[in-house]
């Protein structure tokens, strides 16, 4: 029996270390916000990324996709 645990607990830090690199990867593309006026429409937002809030982004991004 003790070797089923020792194979559990193994396998256990094993998926937890990948989770943790997975969060971490995925942490690293997003950018840091702040909070303030959009430089775009003028809005308030909670989180601004470059200046421009996530709605003016989103039609921004859109707009490259059609025209690129």
């Amino acid at each position: 029996m003790t070797e089923d645990h020792d194979w559990l607990d193994v396998a256990a830090r094993t998926t937890e270390q990948w989770n943790i690199q997975a969060v971490e990867a995925v942490r690293a593309d997003i950018p840091e916000g702040v909070k303030g006026d959009c430089m775009d429409c003028g809005s308030w937002s909670g989180r601004l990324v470059g200046g421009i809030c996530v709605q003016c982004r989103e039609l921004i991004e859109q707009r490259s996709k059609r025209n690129g």
